[in-house]
């Protein structure tokens, strides 16, 4: 799936791209950024990517606030284009500018968060927690 996803992007740069898997529908990297802006959906994050993932019940709710926000789309099933929906004055990159922010930020939080697990055990792990913690809760 992520090598069609992927090769789709190449054609259809601007569009949010919705795979058929199972009973749900689901969209990778930016546009499951896009899908987590737009419908604050949670965004999973995979060895080398990230995903969005919503039940099928819910395409034709989801296709039409995607075109109330003037996001062009396309609906993938069995590895074929089913539906390929361009939208005048299309504002997919309205929400997708903020993807390399996103991910630049969860990167950073996962490297410190992996830094932390590594100290386990330090006996300066302790006062660390505390100062993160006082720095959280202001």
């Amino acid at each position: 799936m992520l090598d069609l996803f992927r090769l789709l992007k190449l054609e259809y740069k601007d569009y949010v791209i919705l795979f058929k898997s199972g009973s749900f529908y689901c969209s990778f990297d930016e546009d499951a950024v896009v899908m987590n802006k737009v419908f604050n959906y949670k965004i999973n994050e995979l060895k080398n990517h990230i995903k969005v993932g919503f039940p099928i019940s819910l395409i034709e709710k989801n296709i039409e606030l995607l075109k109330s926000k003037k996001i062009s789309y396309i609906i993938v099933e069995n590895k074929k284009i089913i539906k390929v929906k361009k939208i005048k004055n299309n504002h997919y990159s309205k929400y997708i500018d903020s993807v390399f922010n996103i991910v630049s930020l969860n990167n950073r939080i996962n490297k410190i968060c992996s830094q932390l697990k590594l100290l386990n055990g330090d006996p300066n792990i302790e006062q660390l927690l505390t100062n993160i913690e006082d720095i959280l809760n202001g």
